[in-house]
């Protein structure tokens, strides 16, 4: 099973989720340090747009694909 964690999006209010990697709790799948992300907190109705790291999503759909097969 995979984490995920929200950190600050580089351009404006906005959150970023990003996938932690299984062997190292210290780094995301796309490379980013964990110390540099925030734990997830409840979504309200007037907070900016969420989105999820794109390098880190396809790492995870990449080895879903192959356990598939």
């Amino acid at each position: 099973m995979y984490e995920m964690i929200a950190a600050p999006a580089t351009t404006g209010a906005q959150v970023m989720w990003h996938v932690k990697a299984k062997g190292d709790v210290r780094t995301t799948l796309c490379g980013q340090e964990v110390a540099q992300t925030a734990r997830a907190r409840p979504v309200l109705d007037d907070t900016p747009a969420e989105r999820y790291c794109s390098p880190c999503m396809a790492v995870v759909h990449a080895r879903m694909r192959s356990d598939a097969r």
